[in-house]
């Protein structure tokens, strides 16, 4: 297994601290919204084929990562073979797309998702309420 960092820029580190606001779309996308007092970074996928939350805690496929970052691509998971096979192999990479397994590592969770897109990400900063 392989994890490689996917760098956010503009982000600051009490994200790690944030709240999660997740929602699931009807035509089969999905949002993550992390807000902090200062900032809020939407993680959207417009597609996904399977998803999951975890506590970190009870994750024994990742080692502790050292980067500042909080999206990962991993790949050759043990989450995604599971899937595939699950699936009995019907979920293979799509015209030319590749099946990815993507995390997101906050504090004390971890979002996984597997997808054939890359998701889109807008990181917006808040304004004070004072």
């Amino acid at each position: 297994m392989e994890i490689n960092a996917i760098k956010i820029d503009q982000i600051t580190e009490e994200i790690i601290d944030s709240i999660l606001e997740f929602k699931l779309i009807h035509d089969g996308g999905l949002f993550l919204n992390l807000y902090t007092e200062e900032q809020c970074v939407q993680i959207m996928y417009n597609r996904f084929i399977s998803y999951r939350f975890i506590f970190e805690s009870y994750s024994l496929d990742y080692n502790k990562l050292c980067d500042d970052a909080i999206l990962y691509s991993i790949d050759n998971s043990t989450y995604l073979e599971e899937i595939r096979k699950i699936s009995d192999n019907f979920i293979i990479d799509n015209g030319g797309n590749k099946i990815k397994h993507y995390a997101i590592f906050l504090k004390d969770e971890i979002f996984e998702i597997i997808t054939d897109i890359h998701p889109q990400i807008i990181v917006s900063t808040l304004k004070s309420h004072e």
